[in-house]
């Protein structure tokens, strides 16, 4: 029901939101200045805090295997039955932005895990833009990189193969 969604989503917006800084928490005067940034040939680059589909507010996450047959891009026949209620929740959040994120377990090699995850969270994409033009949409493909599982066992591959969908309505 919606009020169950909704009250979903309330959550999810609770976990999600940044808690704000301390008062003694201060930000630099100016921005830095290239003479001013030392960096030594070994230090790598900052890794961000969090992952982009974890500063949205709101997120689904779906089993893929209820979307995609394992290995393959092009969604099931029962895939639009599952994706109507979707579409709800979707048009609650106009002219926001979507996130699709792909992941899948590994069994395949890594280039192709990743080009398929990208085809998935395309082909998943084209299926929602067609009835929601007024929000803005972003694909990733992140393949076998993210597990949740070990991917020792079927039950955990099946876990790993997942699609996320998150809302950001900056």
């Amino acid at each position: 029901s919606t009020a169950d969604v909704e009250s979903r989503l309330t959550t999810f917006e609770r976990q999600l939101t940044p808690k704000p800084l301390p008062p003694s928490a201060t930000l630099p005067a100016s921005p830095p200045t290239p003479d001013t940034l030392t960096s030594t040939p070994n230090q790598s680059a900052p890794k961000p805090s969090q992952p982009l589909l974890e500063t949205t507010e709101l997120k689904i996450n779906l089993p893929s295997d209820a979307l995609f047959a394992p290995g393959e891009a092009r969604l099931l026949a029962t895939a639009p039955e599952l994706l109507k209620s979707i579409f709800e929740d979707l048009a609650q959040y106009p002219n926001a932005t979507i996130l699709i994120g792909s992941h899948t377990d590994n069994h395949l090699e890594i280039s192709q895990s990743v080009t398929l995850a990208f085809q998935q969270a395309n082909t998943l994409k084209a299926y929602l833009a067609g009835n929601l033009p007024d929000h803005r949409w972003v694909t990733i493909g992140y393949g076998q990189s993210q597990p949740v599982a070990d991917n020792s066992n079927p039950h955990s591959s099946q876990r790993n193969r997942r699609i996320e969908i998150a809302i950001d309505r900056r």
